[in-house]
């Protein structure tokens, strides 16, 4: 059986983003894909008193500079669960750095049809101050009693929904190179 990953596209036929949830909302539990075995497996239990604020996935097809799929940040008014296929858009980016490198967050809301409570939300900034400083906060904080990953940690700025779009077709071509 060939992954879940490599089998679903990054756009579905009305150009729409898919990702693969990994980490619903609410989550202490990080959650990853195996792709060897198509199956959610518990790498870890969050080293601190805290929990996911937000949906974590990655776009399928495509990878990023740290050789994993795109990272996906997903707002939704419930959680989903582990192994969730959403149809998402793209608003914006958020830069980081971690102990395996460059490792972009692309920041997204469900399509107007899955939820229409975030048919407004066009851009990064349309989600407000706190919940950005709460993004931020998290990715630094998150590995906080994890020292050897912690130190390395470097939370960037924000970026739009255009460079947000031009990360993921970069992540697509790099998938098709190393394919």
């Amino acid at each position: 059986m060939e992954s879940l990953i490599h089998v679903l596209s990054a756009y579905n036929n009305k150009q729409e983003l898919q990702v693969i949830i990994d980490i619903p909302t609410g989550s202490s539990n990080k959650y990853e894909y195996d792709h060897e075995f198509d199956c959610i497996r518990l790498d870890r239990v969050l080293s601190v008193p805290m929990a996911y604020p937000f949906e974590y996935g990655s776009v399928p097809q495509t990878l990023a500079e740290d050789d994993d799929p795109i990272d996906v940040v997903v707002y939704t008014t419930h959680p989903t669960v582990p192994g969730c296929v959403m149809n998402v858009r793209p608003i914006g980016v958020l830069y980081t750095e971690d102990e395996a490198g460059i490792d972009p967050k692309i920041i997204c809301v469900p399509t107007k049809k899955i939820d229409p409570r975030f048919a407004e939300i066009e851009k990064y900034q349309d989600l407000g101050q706190h919940r950005l400083d709460e993004m931020r906060m998290f990715f630094k904080e998150y590995k906080h009693l994890e020292k050897e990953k912690y130190d390395k940690i470097v939370i960037g700025s924000f970026d739009s929904k255009e460079r947000a779009e031009e990360l993921i077709q970069e992540a697509m071509k790099r998938y098709k190179t190393h394919k």
